[in-house]
Protein backbone atom coordinates (compact mmCIF):
# COMPACT_ATOMS: atom_id res chain seq x y z
CA UNK A 1 0.00 0.00 0.00
CA UNK A 2 1.42 3.30 -1.20
CA UNK A 3 0.94 6.26 1.66
CA UNK A 4 -0.03 9.97 0.77
CA UNK A 5 0.74 12.85 3.42
CA UNK A 6 -2.00 15.00 2.64
CA UNK A 7 -0.86 18.78 4.49
CA UNK A 8 -3.91 21.38 4.72
CA UNK A 9 -6.59 19.56 2.88
CA UNK A 10 -10.23 20.81 4.24
CA UNK A 11 -12.52 17.47 5.40
CA UNK A 12 -14.64 17.65 2.53
CA UNK A 13 -11.39 18.00 0.25
CA UNK A 14 -9.51 15.19 2.66
CA UNK A 15 -12.81 12.85 2.30
CA UNK A 16 -12.89 13.05 -1.61
CA UNK A 17 -9.21 12.24 -1.91
CA UNK A 18 -9.63 8.97 0.55
CA UNK A 19 -12.71 8.49 -2.10
CA UNK A 20 -10.48 8.30 -5.03
CA UNK A 21 -7.19 6.86 -4.02
CA UNK A 22 -8.23 4.37 -1.36
CA UNK A 23 -9.74 2.02 -4.96
CA UNK A 24 -5.58 2.47 -5.82
CA UNK A 25 -4.41 1.38 -3.05
CA UNK A 26 -3.06 4.40 -1.12
CA UNK A 27 -3.45 5.20 2.26
CA UNK A 28 -3.83 8.91 3.10
CA UNK A 29 -2.63 10.22 6.48
CA UNK A 30 -3.97 13.78 6.69
CA UNK A 31 -2.15 16.54 8.89
CA UNK A 32 -3.84 20.04 9.14
CA UNK A 33 -0.47 22.40 9.61
CA UNK A 34 2.70 22.21 8.18
CA UNK A 35 4.20 22.01 11.80
CA UNK A 36 2.77 18.51 12.12
CA UNK A 37 4.62 17.30 8.52
CA UNK A 38 7.94 16.74 10.56
CA UNK A 39 6.78 14.24 12.84
CA UNK A 40 4.84 12.38 10.33
CA UNK A 41 7.71 11.99 8.22
CA UNK A 42 9.80 10.56 11.10
CA UNK A 43 7.03 8.15 11.86
CA UNK A 44 6.35 6.73 8.27
CA UNK A 45 7.63 7.01 4.54
CA UNK A 46 5.33 8.24 2.19
CA UNK A 47 5.32 7.76 -1.42
CA UNK A 48 4.27 11.67 -1.80
CA UNK A 49 2.38 14.14 -0.37
CA UNK A 50 -0.59 16.15 -1.18
CA UNK A 51 -0.79 20.09 0.32
CA UNK A 52 -2.43 23.51 0.08
CA UNK A 53 -0.75 26.11 -1.61
CA UNK A 54 -1.72 28.14 1.29
CA UNK A 55 -1.27 26.74 4.98
CA UNK A 56 -2.50 28.33 8.39
CA UNK A 57 0.95 28.01 9.25
CA UNK A 58 3.21 28.13 5.84
CA UNK A 59 2.74 27.55 2.74
CA UNK A 60 3.46 24.58 0.41
CA UNK A 61 7.31 25.76 -0.01
CA UNK A 62 7.77 24.98 3.86
CA UNK A 63 6.08 21.42 3.28
CA UNK A 64 8.52 21.39 0.23
CA UNK A 65 11.53 21.65 2.63
CA UNK A 66 10.80 19.30 5.61
CA UNK A 67 10.09 16.64 2.64
CA UNK A 68 13.51 17.13 1.42
CA UNK A 69 14.31 15.16 4.95
CA UNK A 70 13.47 12.24 3.96
CA UNK A 71 15.25 10.19 1.17
CA UNK A 72 14.29 9.98 -1.14
CA UNK A 73 12.04 13.04 -0.74
CA UNK A 74 8.37 11.93 -1.89
CA UNK A 75 7.05 14.09 -4.73
CA UNK A 76 5.22 17.39 -3.76
CA UNK A 77 1.32 17.77 -5.53
CA UNK A 78 0.10 21.35 -4.75
CA UNK A 79 -3.16 21.87 -4.43
CA UNK A 80 -5.01 25.69 -5.73
CA UNK A 81 -8.43 26.59 -6.36
CA UNK A 82 -7.54 28.72 -9.21
CA UNK A 83 -5.81 27.41 -11.71
CA UNK A 84 -2.34 29.52 -12.09
CA UNK A 85 0.37 29.03 -14.39
CA UNK A 86 2.61 31.40 -11.99
CA UNK A 87 2.11 28.56 -9.27
CA UNK A 88 3.17 25.87 -11.28
CA UNK A 89 6.03 27.30 -12.69
CA UNK A 90 7.28 28.30 -9.25
CA UNK A 91 6.39 24.65 -7.86
CA UNK A 92 8.16 22.96 -10.84
CA UNK A 93 10.81 25.57 -10.50
CA UNK A 94 11.65 24.62 -6.67
CA UNK A 95 11.66 21.29 -6.92
CA UNK A 96 7.58 20.23 -6.63
CA UNK A 97 6.21 17.40 -8.56
CA UNK A 98 2.97 19.10 -9.78
CA UNK A 99 -0.05 21.14 -9.03
CA UNK A 100 -3.80 19.83 -8.78
CA UNK A 101 -6.93 22.59 -9.30
CA UNK A 102 -9.30 21.79 -6.36
CA UNK A 103 -11.98 20.26 -6.53
CA UNK A 104 -10.46 17.18 -6.87
CA UNK A 105 -11.43 15.25 -10.53
CA UNK A 106 -11.29 11.75 -9.83
CA UNK A 107 -9.67 11.06 -13.27
CA UNK A 108 -6.57 14.04 -12.84
CA UNK A 109 -6.27 13.25 -8.95
CA UNK A 110 -5.34 9.41 -10.09
CA UNK A 111 -3.19 10.18 -13.15
CA UNK A 112 -0.95 12.65 -11.33
CA UNK A 113 -0.67 10.22 -8.06
CA UNK A 114 0.09 7.54 -10.20
CA UNK A 115 2.47 9.12 -12.05
CA UNK A 116 4.01 11.05 -8.95
CA UNK A 117 4.07 7.05 -7.02
CA UNK A 118 5.97 5.44 -10.22
CA UNK A 119 8.84 8.36 -10.28
CA UNK A 120 9.57 7.77 -6.22
CA UNK A 121 12.33 7.33 -5.56
CA UNK A 122 13.69 9.88 -8.06
CA UNK A 123 16.68 9.78 -10.19
CA UNK A 124 19.00 12.61 -9.48
CA UNK A 125 18.74 14.82 -12.45
CA UNK A 126 19.97 18.22 -14.10
CA UNK A 127 16.88 20.00 -13.03
CA UNK A 128 16.62 22.84 -15.18
CA UNK A 129 16.07 20.08 -18.13
CA UNK A 130 13.69 18.12 -16.04
CA UNK A 131 11.29 21.23 -15.75
CA UNK A 132 11.34 22.36 -19.03
CA UNK A 133 10.85 18.83 -20.58
CA UNK A 134 7.55 18.32 -18.30
CA UNK A 135 6.40 21.96 -19.10
CA UNK A 136 7.08 21.52 -22.82
CA UNK A 137 5.65 18.03 -23.39
CA UNK A 138 2.43 19.52 -21.07
CA UNK A 139 2.40 22.29 -23.41
CA UNK A 140 2.81 19.52 -26.61
CA UNK A 141 5.06 21.86 -28.60
CA UNK A 142 8.07 19.53 -28.65
CA UNK A 143 8.82 15.67 -28.38
CA UNK A 144 10.75 14.88 -25.47
CA UNK A 145 13.72 13.65 -27.48
CA UNK A 146 14.36 16.78 -28.83
CA UNK A 147 14.06 18.06 -25.51
CA UNK A 148 16.37 15.44 -23.44
CA UNK A 149 19.18 14.79 -25.94
CA UNK A 150 19.98 18.04 -27.35
CA UNK A 151 22.65 18.74 -25.16
CA UNK A 152 23.79 15.28 -25.75
CA UNK A 153 23.31 14.54 -29.53
CA UNK A 154 25.18 15.95 -32.23
CA UNK A 155 22.91 18.23 -34.65
CA UNK A 156 24.08 18.32 -38.55
CA UNK A 157 24.63 22.06 -39.71
CA UNK A 158 25.03 22.75 -43.21
CA UNK A 159 27.47 25.56 -44.36
CA UNK A 160 27.47 28.16 -46.44
CA UNK A 161 29.65 26.48 -48.90
CA UNK A 162 27.09 23.33 -48.91
CA UNK A 163 29.57 21.20 -46.22
CA UNK A 164 27.73 19.60 -43.50
CA UNK A 165 29.25 20.27 -39.93
CA UNK A 166 28.82 17.99 -36.88
CA UNK A 167 28.48 19.85 -33.61
CA UNK A 168 27.81 19.11 -30.24
CA UNK A 169 24.89 21.40 -28.76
Amino acid sequence: MKRLLAVGLSKADRNRVRDILAPLGWETRAVVACVKVAGELRRQRFAAALCESELVDGDWKDVLEKLTTQAPAPPLIVTSLLTDPGLWTEVLDRGGYDVVRAPFEAGELSRVMSLAASESPRVPCRRSTTVELRATVRSGHQEPAQLAGRDRYPTNRVSSSGRSNVSHQ
